[in-house]
């Protein structure tokens, strides 16, 4: 069986979100109304300097965290810090997602290709790859003789025992 994948975690610490929101943030923020827009290219578009902070700091942005951020910075009523801060996280994985699926980049928006630039990619822990199997120089015919125990190249051997452990 397969070791379980570890989740992200939000390493985003209440005191330096509360920072980032003073910082990268304002009362008028808000009330725009811009962070209720159902396209994510916008939201991120408006709040890029304050994505790009928290890009930073985390790979995976934890609402509650901003929630309390937000409301301990502009005293604004906890619903309005809510609807904020699952927006900010929505468009914040929107990213991370874009990203894990762009080959080049070519084909992202300059807000997206952004962030994704501003993530510290040094601490995040890559998931393994699957083993790709090496048969250069195989033939469909040398393949059945190593098989059969026939082949006498030690290079092709060790591909063949490589190729039989993974069935």
């Amino acid at each position: 069986m397969a070791a379980k994948q570890s989740r992200q975690v939000c390493t985003l610490k209440p005191d330096v979100c509360e920072r980032l929101v003073k910082e990268y943030l304002s009362p008028v923020d808000f009330t725009c109304d811009v962070y209720k827009d159902d396209d994510y290219e916008v939201v991120v578009a408006h709040y890029l300097k304050f994505l790009c902070a928290v890009a930073e700091q985390t790979t995976r942005l934890n609402p509650t965290v901003v929630a309390v951020a937000v409301v301990r910075a502009f005293a604004l009523k906890y619903g309005v810090a809510k609807m904020f801060s699952e927006a900010m996280a929505h468009a914040f994985s929107y990213c991370w997602s874009k990203g894990q699926k762009a080959v080049s980049g070519a084909k992202l928006s300059k807000p997206v290709l952004s962030v994704l630039q501003a993530f510290n990619l040094d601490d995040v822990e890559q998931p393994a790859k699957a083993p790709r199997l090496s048969i250069k120089g195989l033939s469909s015919s040398s393949v059945g003789t190593a098989a059969t125990g026939a082949a006498t190249d030690a290079a092709s051997i060790d591909d063949d025992e490589e190729l039989l452990s993974l069935i």
